[in-house]
Parts: C-alpha cells; sequence; structure tokens
C-alpha cells in the first residue's frame, strides 16, 4: 500500500513501480511535479514517514536481507544502509519507520532462518544499538503501525485456537501489548482508527467462502456486522467532522457507509461520488482538522481527491476544495445540532431533580406536627409557620426552577 501525507495544505504520494522504483511526487494548487526517484529499483518491501517539519523519511527493503533508509538533503535523496545481513542467518520483513519528537524511529519483522521464530526489533537512526520488542513462535501478518498523540502503535494479526488483532503500544521506553480482537473464523483484513484513546476497527470476516464488513468497538468489546461482500473488499475507517465513515472497494467500486450514533448502526453501502484512479494508501496530516484516520480511499491523477472527504471538505484540506457555502453552513448546523440537543436533555434532567426537591421539601413540611409553633393568643399573627411553609410552596408551583432567595 502507498503513503498519502498532507503537510500545509500540500500533497505528498511515495509509492513503488518497476518504472521509478520507490518515488514521490509533490502536489499542491498549481499542480503536480515530476516523480522523484528515492531508491531507483523495485523493493520488495518499503515505508514512509514525515517529521514535524514536513521532511519525508523512507526505508526500503530491496531484499529480504537489507534495510536502507532515504533522508532529502542538498536536492536529492541520500542513502545509509541500516542492516545488512551478510550470513542470510535473519530475513527480515515489514519495515516501519516512525517521526516522533526529534527522534526517528525503526522497526522490523526479524525470522531466524528455517525456525518460526519472529521478533520485532527496534533502533533508531542515533543509536547503532537494536532491541527486541517481542519474540514470538507465531508468523505475524498483516502488520500496521502509526503514530498517535506521542505514542507508537503496531498492529497485527496472528492465529492460536483463535485469530487474535493484537497491539504493541510503545511509548518513551514503556511498551504495552493488548489483545484488541478475537475472532473465531479468519480475518482477512482490517483497519483501524483511534481518536481521543477510543479504538475503532472495521474488519473483513470469511466464513465459508462467505465475506461480511464488521464493526468493532474495542471500548465495548461490541461487533456490529454491517453487511455482506462478494471479496474480502479492503476496509478503510476513519472519523470526520465527529461522523464515523467506512469505505471498502469491491468489484473495483468504491462504496460508503455513514454513522452518525458512534457506530451503533450505519447506512446502507452507497457508491461514492469519486471513482476514477482510486487507491488505499495510508494516511498522515499536520492539520489540525476533524479527519481522524490512518489509511483510507484517495483518487489520484493531476490532483489528490480523499474520498469521501473532498466532496464535505470544510477543513479545507485539499488546496483546490470549494465547498458550497450554504452547504457549510448546514454541515455545521448539523454538527452543532446534536450538540444542542444534549444540553437541552441536561436541562431537561436539572429542571426534573428540582422538581423533586420541590416535592419532597412540600412533604417534609406537611409532616410537621401543628405544635411546632403556637399563634400568640391575641391573634395578632394569623397563619402558623406550617400555613406560611405550605402557602410559599404552593406559589413554587408557577415556577419551573425555585427562585434564588
Amino acid at each position: 500500500m502507498s503513503y498519502l501525507f498532507n503537510y500545509n495544505n500540500n500533497f505528498s504520494i511515495v509509492e513503488n513501480n518497476s518504472k521509478y522504483g520507490v518515488f514521490c511526487q509533490l502536489y499542491n494548487h498549481t499542480g503536480i511535479s515530476r516523480p522523484i526517484q528515492i531508491h531507483t529499483s523495485n523493493s520488495a518491501d518499503y515505508n514512509a514517514a514525515t517529521d514535524n517539519s514536513g521532511n519525508l523519511h523512507v526505508i526500503t527493503m530491496p531484499t529480504k536481507y537489507q534495510l536502507s533508509y532515504f533522508s532529502y538533503e542538498n536536492g536529492h535523496y541520500t542513502k545509509k544502509t541500516l542492516v545488512e545481513n551478510t550470513t542470510e542467518a535473519y530475513a527480515f520483513s515489514n519495515p516501519m519507520i516512525h517521526a516522533l519528537g526529534n527522534e526517528i524511529h525503526v522497526f522490523y519483522l526479524s525470522n531466524r532462518t528455517g525456525s518460526n521464530a519472529y521478533s520485532i526489533v527496534h533502533q533508531t537512526l542515533n543509536s547503532p544499538s537494536v532491541e527486541t520488542l517481542l519474540d514470538t513462535n507465531c508468523a505475524l501478518q498483516t502488520i500496521k503501525s502509526f503514530t498517535y498523540d506521542g505514542s507508537i502503535y503496531i498492529f497485527y494479526m496472528i492465529q492460536h485456537d483463535n485469530y487474535l488483532l493484537n497491539c504493541l503500544k510503545i511509548t518513551g521506553s514503556e511498551k504495552q501489548e493488548i489483545t484488541v480482537l478475537a475472532s473465531k473464523v479468519p480475518v482477512c483484513d482490517y483497519s483501524v482508527c483511534i481518536s481521543e484513546n477510543h479504538i475503532d476497527i472495521a474488519y473483513v470476516a470469511e466464513l465459508h467462502g462467505k465475506y461480511q464488513l464488521v464493526y468493532y468497538n474495542y471500548q465495548n468489546m461490541t461487533a456490529n456486522a454491517i453487511c455482506h461482500t462478494i471479496s474480502p473488499s479492503y476496509p478503510v475507517i476513519f472519523w470526520y467532522r465527529g461522523y464515523l465513515w467506512i469505505n471498502y472497494l469491491e468489484d473495483s467500486k468504491l462504496y460508503s457507509l455513514l454513522s452518525i450514533d458512534n457506530g451503533n448502526s450505519f447506512s446502507a453501502p452507497v457508491l461514492s461520488s469519486i471513482q476514477n484512479n482510486t487507491g488505499r494508501y495510508y494516511f498522515m496530516t499536520n492539520k489540525e482538522c476533524t479527519l481522524r484516520c490512518t489509511e483510507l480511499y484517495a483518487s489520484v491523477g493531476n490532483t489528490i481527491r480523499i474520498n469521501p472527504v473532498f466532496t464535505i471538505d470544510l477543513d479545507h484540506i485539499h488546496p483546490d476544495s470549494k465547498v458550497p457555502l450554504e452547504l457549510e453552513l448546514l454541515l455545521e448546523g448539523l454538527t452543532l445540532s446534536p450538540k444542542a440537543c444534549s444540553h437541552a436533555d441536561e436541562l431537561v434532567q436539572e429542571n426534573a431533580r428540582l422538581k423533586e426537591e420541590i416535592r419532597l421539601l412540600r412533604a417534609k413540611y406537611e409532616r410537621t406536627p401543628s405544635t411546632a409553633y403556637t399563634a400568640p393568643a391575641d391573634g395578632s399573627v394569623s397563619s402558623s409557620v406550617k400555613s406560611a411553609a405550605a402557602a410559599f410552596m404552593d406559589e413554587l408551583n408557577h415556577w419551573n426552577a425555585p427562585p434564588r432567595l
């Protein structure tokens, strides 16, 4: 899968093909740049990331015994060999690179040749030493990684009695391994989105040759079967404008589903309005916006079109987006209305609570013995404390809340 980056409203793409090898292209409001070659030959595997300054960092694996690192300097990409195993005692796969703070972190999967021993290995560019983060005798499959809120997340599939989706979270020198999902049936592919430490997953399960798209809420540990597909369908899941979206590709057609109730229910699949040259990309942006995702579908030609964000791009992620003001006003109103309704519900609950307090106070005073206060014998005071309190409480029936005395 290729990489799509958005930095200061400009796009860049890192891809790999037989003609250019590993290369990148830049997109802005004026158009598209020529392909800039990073690695001269086609790479078996590669990974890319951008740092806080928008600089591109790429790691490639031309063979399963070598890892190379590329960074842009003096108008071209320079190469640095990170690992080269001349003895071929270990085979490498799944290179990952992440920029966190001022450090460039590199991860890869190491397999001792001729064995089932696998390790996730970590190193930084500033240190030649390596550390093993995880050892296992199971093959790790469908590895995906990203950074979020100062931590690096590595997701991977393994198979024991069940099919497990595990996560390795690295924060500084601390690491945490958790099982996010356990399935009795095979999981063909998945997509993960983390927003405010809320983990949402869309995955495709296979049962007797049939495929089913499923939404999984990790916090509630609830699965919601959405629809059946004729193929694994390669889902992506993301949040935009406070709503949850899922895209999937089936028979070369892209479909969209929307949830407005935090994944409790989804719309029926509909064909996305943008279909041409559509591909699945890992995605990263430095823009403060309401788009929360780790991967998405985009249409790439002379311009970039993120599905389905481009048609409702209120955050102006695309440099050439022009959302009609009326549509922007409507969507802003729809976004605010649930918040307003939520506030109204709080006011109704508070009103009910205050009325209940009034009822309890009235009952309390009505139970007060008549001997609590005795009127003077001359009759100068015509009402008792009890009757005065009762009159006051009767007066309060005209209020939704007690007056501030």
